[in-house]
């Protein structure tokens, strides 16, 4: 293909699309486990994370990384994967386990905290004045 762009969003369809397809089914299996569909959303969605640090920790999600681009990034799994990349990146500048941990939870749990503030703000303006 000549066109860098054309190919590079084919090849992010097509990871991103995958991961959707195996998301979908950790859905539906913990919907048929815990019979519960509020509930297999957060399970499903914790599992994704995991699986994003393990692939990371064993040097796949780079790879996939590389040919998928943001089809790899922008599911939920690359969070897990930014979290153990910063943790095994602590590691590898000699910070002891636990500052390496609290060192790859830190900038996520920033953004998470400030994303529900945000939500929680944009909550009370609806119930309030709308």
């Amino acid at each position: 293909m000549k066109n860098p762009v054309v190919k590079m969003s084919l090849q992010a369809f097509l990871v991103g699309g995958i991961i959707g397809v195996i998301t979908q089914g950790i859905f539906t299996i913990y919907v048929m486990i815990v019979k519960d569909f509020g509930l297999a959303i957060p399970l499903s969605l914790l599992t994704v994370v995991a699986l994003g640090g393990i692939l990371t920790a064993v040097g796949i999600f780079g790879k996939l990384d590389k040919f998928g681009g943001m089809g790899v990034n922008i599911p939920i799994c690359g969070l897990g994967s930014a979290i153990t990349g910063m943790i095994i990146g602590g590691r590898a500048q000699g910070l002891p386990t636990g500052k390496a941990i609290v060192k790859g939870l830190a900038i996520p749990l920033k953004i998470l905290g400030t994303a529900a503030a945000i939500g929680l703000v944009f909550a009370l303006i609806k119930y309030f004045v709308l």
